[in-house]
């Protein structure tokens, strides 16, 4: 399930500026035709090293992930796929509803059971049976804004890495 009003959960990032900084080409026009006729191990370094940042911001969602058995820092994903000069990133979660409601936490609400007559829980090592009970609510941990500032932050810096030994 994709994270509700989020950029993060898809993010593209152009390569042209990063290729036109490593061939050193000047207009667009010919940087396309030098990347249709030869791509640079320059170029491959490239997209390994966005590749590697994608896999750090994934590792670093499932340790930001909240959890108590580990189940929902390990539902994290990452699809990594181009399209013209542009690399997407898709971050996905097995279950976005819960990422989203730790993400962007929930109000004071009313919990039923959503098959039977009762919830079962435990209470200081009590086992607990309850028609309802009224969650007092969960506050936002906004891991996903944090993770995502990190990602642009690291593209930004091997864009301008690759600008600068381009130049």
């Amino acid at each position: 399930m994709l994270l509700r009003q989020s950029s993060f959960s898809k993010i593209g990032y152009s390569l042209a500026n990063l290729f036109r900084g490593i061939v050193g080409i000047k207009s667009k026009t010919s940087m396309q035709q030098q990347l249709k006729i030869d791509i640079t191990e320059r170029e491959k370094l490239i997209k390994q090293a966005i590749y590697v940042i994608a896999q750090n911001t994934l590792r670093e969602l499932q340790l930001a992930t909240p959890y108590d058995t580990g189940a929902t820092a390990q539902g994290w994903g990452l699809n990594v796929s181009q399209m013209g000069d542009t690399i997407h990133l898709r971050y996905e979660h097995s279950d976005g509803d819960a990422i989203n409601r730790l993400n962007y936490g929930t109000r004071a609400h009313v919990i039923y059971p959503k098959h039977g007559q009762a919830l079962k829980f435990k209470i200081g090592g009590q086992v607990v049976f309850a028609k309802y009970v009224h969650h007092p609510g969960t506050a936002a941990l906004g891991f996903l804004e944090k993770a995502e500032a990190r990602l642009v932050q690291d593209l930004d810096k091997l864009s301008t890495l690759a600008n600068l030994r381009g130049a």
